[in-house]
């Protein structure tokens, strides 16, 4: 794999990956709530690597 891919698998296993539940715990974003979540069932869900992985609709 490439070194950019390794990258991304260690920081969704540690769950330091940059999504909105992540980067709102260190400050950088305003809400912890998926966007494609709320733009496509209008529901603020935590975009968590889980929420990622398994159930949003935008990358699944």
């Amino acid at each position: 794999l490439p070194q950019s891919n390794i990258s991304n698998l260690i920081q969704l296993q540690m769950r330091h990956a940059p999504l909105a539940g992540y980067l709102h715990r260190i400050g950088k974003t305003d809400s912890p709530h998926c966007l494609s979540c709320w733009e496509a069932i209008g529901k603020a869900i935590k975009e968590t690597v889980q929420h990622y992985i398994l159930y949003c609709p935008a990358y699944a």
